[in-house]
């Protein structure tokens, strides 16, 4: 699915400029290889953790076939439009948001990971390449990228080969799971089909729930 990989990019939290406080998305490409955990690379840190990271976003993967896209928009100002610079662990080209499914099973490395939710970026990535309204323009295009779980820890590689291991319901790609996930409006039919969808998130199937309880008491 995917022609070629760049990464694993990693970070230590560093101050964003304009928030005054602490941000992992300053990500640099590993020189060695790193272990990939349940809660993500060994090198890699997040500063917020209630937002980011997890077993649910152990590792953040980007479609770098978009970034000519965002140029083509936004221009040369700011920070240049290569791989590690949106604050993803993998960029790569090839498949996008409308291929890569919920629930896909890829071998990144030594490790076996699976697609759990599209990214969700917030006006941090705005601050980081100094492109307002980039983080909100991501989610109207369906551009955002994805999360992983860990199912099997191991090493990633520089410069990793990925491998597609299981594929997850056709239904569900990553751009449709976030058109049904941010339409607070979809219908109860489906999003009780995509709460169904094992492999989403969790934080995901909760919000469904709740959304889902919230519109039946209404018809109620």
């Amino acid at each position: 699915m995917f022609s070629r990989v760049y990464g694993p990019f990693v970070s230590e939290p560093r101050i964003l400029p304009g928030f005054g406080e602490h941000s992992g998305i300053f990500k640099v490409a590993a020189g060695e290889p790193q272990w990939l955990g349940r809660l993500g690379l060994a090198d890699d840190s997040q500063a917020n953790q209630q937002d980011h990271g997890g077993p649910d976003r152990a590792l953040c993967q980007y479609c770098a076939d978009h970034y000519s896209h965002w140029q083509a928009r936004y221009g040369e100002g700011g920070e240049p439009w290569l791989p590690g610079v949106l604050g993803e662990n993998l960029a790569s080209y090839g498949a996008d948001e409308n291929q890569v499914r919920i629930g896909d099973v890829f071998r990144v490395g030594e490790a076996l990971v699976q697609v759990t939710q599209p990214r969700q970026p917030c006006s941090k990535v705005d601050a980081r390449v100094g492109h307002p309204g980039l983080a909100r323009a991501f989610m109207l295009e369906a551009k955002m990228g994805w999360l992983y779980r860990v199912v099997e820890e191991g090493w990633v590689p520089p410069e990793p080969g990925i491998e597609l291991v299981e594929r997850g319901p056709e239904r569900w790609t990553v751009a449709a799971t976030w058109r049904v996930l941010e339409d607070r409006r979809a219908a109860l039919e489906q999003m009780a089909e995509l709460r169904a969808v094992a492999p989403l998130a969790q934080h995901w199937k909760d919000q469904l729930t709740r959304r889902m309880d919230y519109w039946r008491g209404r018809q109620g």
